[in-house]
């Protein structure tokens, strides 16, 4: 079977039986050219009847290695091809409404070729089963002692030198499932900063590897660095991941056997150099085939897996051979399974797959045959057993499948589009569905059988196949497909159908393919043009994917591919041609990642005669370049259309939308304004379009009154199926009708913005699923009555969660009687910028939102006060508050009654907190209650973890620390541009804040004191910034010498233009025994702290100085034993000199060092040589802009430095000699640029490892 299945592939017999049916219909059909052709016609059914009998028991047979059966059918095969290409033509023709000849010479060729296969003695073969899907499960078995080895390894100190462990097993063995297991343990996730997951795969390219592990540490990657080199990227995720512990994957190592293994090496220590700068307990897990990885990457531990034993894997195979089913109704099916189990030596890939194979059938005969099958020396027979096992219809697309890149992240749509393009998704009797849908089927079913991998990042799921099973699909269609990776390819075979290409290597695709063979051309990667040369040779082409393409403009010839299905490309084609009209058969055509230009009309202009593409299915453009196609209503397949711009012009009215009922998804409408009536509106026939789940329906924005907006809304009544609506900037008085009934009953989400003319909101809180309401810029809306609720309904909006009330200047009054239950289940309130609410209005409206979780109140300059504790102690259930920029709120009210207050931000509320002091006389103007005891008692926000007080000018100190005095949960506190705070709360209030982890001070211009800061025991973050009175004089006395000035606790400690003097920084850092990470910015210190000072700073690891001009003394630096990370910049007096006498044995750095960066400092070459005397653990060097350099330092210093591996040159403009690098042992990675004086490099650049200028 195995050999067949590579000969006859895919078109067996259902494509077959299709063409016949295709054939009969034309000949059936009463079309005027029907009978020009007849003949012919009925000449190909009988030819492809025939090859029908020929290659059905060819299938049921054995394998046979008879080359000239083998002949045989690769002749069939060819014929079947044409034959669908011809009744392709046919079908063309029918589309075009003419007809050529000369079709004649073919079928006598056919026709020969069936009466060879008739004369080989075959007969007829029975049909095979039906299937069906069933949902992948995921669920882990076994491995626990190789799971509890990597646990400890990561969760556990050690030794920090072993950073890599790699596992070691077959394929298939399960060694990508242990890793994810690992990877996904809340014990890992919670103990490493950063975790990566980067599938290798054996096609090596550094460039491609360090952007992807960059992109997974850095969030903000920006658009420049597509044009990063190598040197520029490896920067980049040197910062990254700085400090931080991370854990990196790296899943299916391969080594290369094209080059020496010391190459294979250097270039692996070359990727993961900036790695080793991360956090201390950083970790790397690599999953390799092969022990010569594990020996080339020096791991420091091997897991080496076999397959899975015992229990373990019978629960496994069970798994996936009974899936729902319980195993233990099916007693003779369970010995047969275990037997079946126990061949397949404990491979958990072949459990998946020969078990899902097996659940197809659960019958016993069918079971046993697979056990007697000769299939079970090694994982490849079995794997290929399941896949002759796979329905007929499954087969091919499986196959088809190999075009793919190994560990590809496979997008269901597009490969479905691609199926449907090469016409292998089968309409399913008595069934009516789209292609689509039974393309998604057959994807599931085959995810179901482990062919693909459901798999998840930071992003979502993706879709992947095994590598083994890579392998079967390859294998599988090794004739019929065909994949360029390298340029050593001279020649493709000319049975290959299907062709893809990932290489930029390759030049002249034409002088290694016969193109006219193929149907699927696709370029994964390929930085080249395509001449119109290639087009006029692809004659049977269905599937076109220039996406990595470089095209200026689609030629002419693409509008000849009379076959073509599918189209995509992402350049930016100045136009398309006028020919592309023709390709009648396209179904999908994909600009979708084009960098086409944003200003409508400019780029790429549709040609007049798109609206003939009546198969078109799916578009894939920036909504601005749809509007281009005039008709577009013609194209009634169509099942996505993002955005419709409505014209006055024929061919671009609203009509245009009246037959596209297929569309689906979402849907805007602009431009409603070019509609002249209701009766216009209402020939779109919204209310037909069933699929459409968000609808926009949107105006032009006019400060005028539209009359005729009442109606034309009127006439865009909606299908009931409506999710999601918005109706923006509509300049009627009222709502329509249907918005008013219970009409879009499935409707889940409403926006209403900028109908700025409607007096009233319509009664919606009959929406039985409404979820989200958002009302904004209703300029003309006073009140919130009765009817909003329903008129009458007890419980309006049963099911609102999220509620939005945005820019409403009118809106005053909100009526709720206190008997109405309405919003039960709302969570989320916001009102913004609604300044004529009232006090009372906002009363009305929280009395009955017992669920209510978040409030938002911002710019509601009415408002004086926060209701009472009456109407407060129903919130419950909430939990965050934020209020910002209301101008004459003055009391928080009975805000003490909210029991589940988490979160609370104040911004820009300058009279709120102008006099909250505890007393009796001003306890109406203040939140919290009249005296100490009573707070105690009531205690005022009890749990609040995160509070913000930002641009509060009045906040007073005696305000401040009334308001900390209870928050016994609090977490996270910023305060910032508080003016009038002199200085932070005493030891006996902050003493009660033992939750405090996090505060940030900023631009509090009068603070002068941090008051009892050193109380804040669990304090680990310290932010001061732009508080310039804040440490000029701060000195630490003897009665507190002991216990330091801050808190022990910190672990991160920033200090940037807040007057810090050489006496004050000596205080902040006195017993600072836990501080890992320090910054200080823009301050006038001189000298840093004395040894004494910092050999408490044991934990220290990254140093950081910036622009502090007057420092000019390192002070007792060296002394701090744990730092790896030392970064000065814009120190320009810095280390203007130093003692290098070599007797002396001057130490100014510590010898841990790992990373030194000097940029901008006064560093000359007898103080840079001190500074690195003693560095043995340095292993990064950056010196940028020092012109008090002249030369490097000798050759004695530089062969010191056994661990340096990146040194970094830049904008020295006195350099002059770096003779001394010549020390620097092989390996090394140089850089140096813009050092003008610097001679030429060429002498010694041999001698520098890897070099740039």
């Amino acid at each position: 079977m195995a050999e067949l299945g590579v000969v006859v592939g895919w078109v067996a017999s259902p494509i077959i039986k299709a063409m016949i049916d295709t054939a009969r219909s034309y000949i059936e059909s009463r079309l005027p050219w029907r009978s020009a052709v007849e003949g012919e016609l009925y000449m190909l059914e009988t030819v492809l009847t025939q090859i029908l009998a020929v290659v059905s028991t060819a299938e049921s047979l054995p394998a046979t290695h008879n080359k000239d059966h083998l002949a045989l059918l690769r002749q069939m095969k060819d014929a079947v091809y044409e034959a669908e290409d011809l009744l392709d033509e046919f079908g063309y023709l029918l589309l075009q409404s003419e007809v050529n000849s000369g079709y004649k010479a073919f079928l006598d060729i056919v026709g020969a070729t069936v009466t060879t296969g008739s004369s080989s003695g075959v007969a007829s073969a029975p049909q095979q089963r039906p299937t069906s899907a069933f949902p992948l499960e995921n669920q882990f078995f076994g491995r626990k002692e190789e799971r509890g080895r990597i646990l400890q390894w990561l969760l556990e100190s050690g030794d920090q030198s072993e950073i890599l462990l790699s596992v070691v097993g077959d394929g298939g063995v399960g060694k990508t499932t242990l890793a994810q297991s690992i990877y996904n343990e809340t014990k890992v996730a919670d103990r490493f900063e950063l975790r990566m997951w980067v599938c290798v795969s054996a096609n090596f390219n550094e460039l491609r590897l360090t952007r992807e592990i960059l992109s997974l540490a850095c969030d903000d990657l920006g658009n420049d660095s597509a044009s990063f080199n190598l040197n520029k990227l490896q920067e980049q995720l040197q910062k990254s991941v700085e400090t931080k512990r991370f854990l990196l994957v790296l899943d299916d190592v391969w080594n290369d056997e094209g080059i020496e293994e010391w190459e294979n090496r250097d270039r692996w220590m070359k990727l993961l150099a900036p790695l080793r700068f991360g956090g201390t307990g950083s970790k790397i897990i690599v999953t390799t085939r092969l022990e010569i990885v594990s020996r080339m990457l020096d791991a420091g531990d091997s897991i080496h897996l076999k397959g899975l034993e015992g229990d373990d894997y019978w629960l496994l195979f069970k798994r996936h051979a009974f899936r729902s089913a319980c195993a233990d109704d099916y007693p003779e099916l369970q010995e047969v399974g275990w037997e079946i189990a126990k061949r397949l030596k404990g491979s958990p890939l072949g459990a998946k797959v020969v078990g899902g194979m097996l659940n197809a059938d659960m019958n016993v005969e069918k079971w046993k045959n697979v056990l007697r099958s000769n299939v079970w020396n090694g994982i490849m027979p079995v794997l290929n057993l399941s896949y002759q096992n796979l329905p007929p219809h499954l087969q091919p697309c499986f196959a088809y499948s190999s075009i793919f890149p190994e560990d590809w992240r496979i997008e269901p749509d597009k490969l479905v589009y691609m199926w449907m393009a090469q016409g292998l998704l089968r309409p399913q009797e008595g069934r009516s569905m789209r292609m689509e849908d039974i393309g998604r089927i057959y994807f599931d079913d085959l995810l179901s059988r482990s062919f693909f991998q459901k798999l998840k990042d930071h992003n979502g799921n993706y879709y992947v196949m095994h590598d083994m099973i890579h392998e079967l699909a390859q294998s599988v269609s090794k004739e019929e497909c065909f994949r360029i990776e390298s340029d050593n390819v001279r020649e493709i075979p000319s049975t290959v159908r299907h062709l893809s290409i990932n290489t930029d290597a390759l030049l002249q695709l034409t002088s290694i393919c016969d193109l006219k063979n193929l149907r699927t051309l696709v370029f994964f990667s390929y930085n080249h043009s395509i001449g119109s040369d290639v087009f006029k040779q692809l004659r049977s082409i269905r599937v076109l994917d220039l996406t990595e393409c470089k095209m200026e403009q689609l030629p002419k010839a693409a509008g000849k591919l009379i076959h073509l299905r599918y189209l995509a490309f992402a350049e930016t084609p100045k136009t398309a041609p006028s020919s592309i009209y023709r390709l009648y058969y396209l179904q999908v055509l994909d600009v979708s990642r084009s960098r086409l230009p944003t200003l409508y009309p400019k780029g790429m202009l549709f040609p007049e005669g798109m609206d003939k593409l009546i198969n078109l299915r799916v578009l894939h453009v920036p909504g601005a370049f749809t509007s281009q196609i005039a008709r577009i209503g013609k194209l009634t397949s169509l099942q996505r259309l993002a955005v419709f711009r409505t014209s006055k012009k024929k061919g671009r009215k609203i009509v245009e939308l009246q037959n596209m009922n297929e569309l689906r998804g979402s849907l805007r409408i602009m431009n409603l304004e070019n509609v002249h009536s209701m009766q216009e509106a209402a020939e779109a026939k919204l209310n037909r379009k069933e699929y459409i789940k968000k609808l926009r329906l949107e105006w032009h924005y006019s400060e005028e009154t539209r009359s005729n907006d009442d109606q034309i809304l009127e006439g865009l009544q909606p299908h009931p199926n409506l999710e999601d609506l918005k109706i923006i900037s509509c300049s009627g008085i009222r709502s329509p009708t249907w918005l008013e009934t219970n009409w879009l009953s499935h409707l889940q989400s409403l926006t209403l913005s900028c109908c700025r003319s409607w007096i009233s909101l319509p009664p919606l809180g009959r929406l039985p699923h409404l979820k989200f309401l958002e009302i904004s810029r209703m300029y003309a809306v006073k009140k919130i009555s009765f009817e909003f609720y329903a008129n009458g309904s007890l419980k309006g909006f049963p099911l609102l969660e999220h509620l939005r009330f945005d820019r409403m200047p009118e809106l005053v009054e909100w009526s709720q009687p206190e008997e109405y239950r309405a919003f039960p289940s709302l969570c989320d309130v916001q009102f913004k910028n609604c300044p004529k609410l009232t006090d009372e209005a906002f009363s009305s409206c929280l009395q009955t939102l017992i669920r209510l979780s978040s409030l938002e109140i911002s710019c509601c300059h009415r408002l004086i006060s926060l209701p009472s504790a009456s109407v407060l102690h129903h919130l419950t259930t909430l939990k965050e508050l934020d209020i910002n920029c209301c101008e004459n709120l003055a009391s928080l009210g009975g805000i003490h009654a909210l029991t589940s207050l988490e979160k609370l931000k104040l911004m820009d509320c300058p009279e709120l907190l102008a006099s909250v002091i505890i007393g009796e006389d001003n306890y109406d103007r203040g939140f919290l209650p009249a005296s100490l005891a009573s707070l105690e008692k009531y205690r005022a926000f009890p749990s609040p973890c995160d509070v913000q007080f930002k641009n509060c000018p009045k906040l007073t100190d005696e305000a401040f620390s009334s308001c900390l005095q209870t928050l016994i949960r609090l977490s996270s506190l910023q305060i910032s541009c508080c003016h009038r705070l002199v200085s932070l709360p005493s030891a006996s209030v902050l003493h009660h804040l033992t939750a405090l982890k996090e505060l940030d001070i900023n631009r509090c211009e009068n603070l002068a004191s941090l008051g009892g800061i050193h109380a804040l025991t669990s304090l680990e973050k310290l932010e001061l910034m732009d508080c310039p009175k804040l440490l000029s004089s701060m000195i630490i006395g003897e009665d507190n010498y002991d216990r330091g000035f801050l808190p022990a606790s910190l672990a991160s400690l920033k200090i940037i233009r807040c007057g810090l003097t050489d006496a004050s920084l000596s205080s902040c850092l006195q017993n600072l025994t836990s501080l890992s990470t320090l910054e200080i910015a823009d301050c006038q210190i001189t000298t840093l702290p004395s040894k004494q000072v910092m050999r408490h700073l044991t934990a220290l690891k990254q140093l950081t100085f910036v622009s502090c001009s007057a420092l000019t003394s390192l002070g007792g630096l060296s002394n701090l034993s744990s730092l790896k990370v030392l970064k000065f910049f814009h120190c320009h007096r810095l280390l203007e000199s130093a003692n290098t006498d070599g007797e002396n044995g001057q130490v100014i750095l510590p010898s841990a060092l790992e990373s030194l960066l000097l940029d901008s400092c006064g560093i000359t070459d007898n103080s840079l040589s001190v500074c690195l005397q003693n560095l043995t653990s340095l292993s990064a060097l950056r010196i940028h802009d020092c012109n008090g350099i002249v030369s490097l330092p000798p050759a004695t210093v530089f062969c010191r430095l056994t661990m340096l591996a990146e040194l970094e040159i830049f904008n020295c403009q006195e350099l002059t000699s770096v003779v001394g690098l010549t020390a620097l042992t092989r390996r090394r990675f140089v850089t140096i640029s813009c050092c003008p004086k610097l001679a030429d490099l060429s002498s010694i650049s041999s001698q520098l490892g890897e070099y740039s200028e």
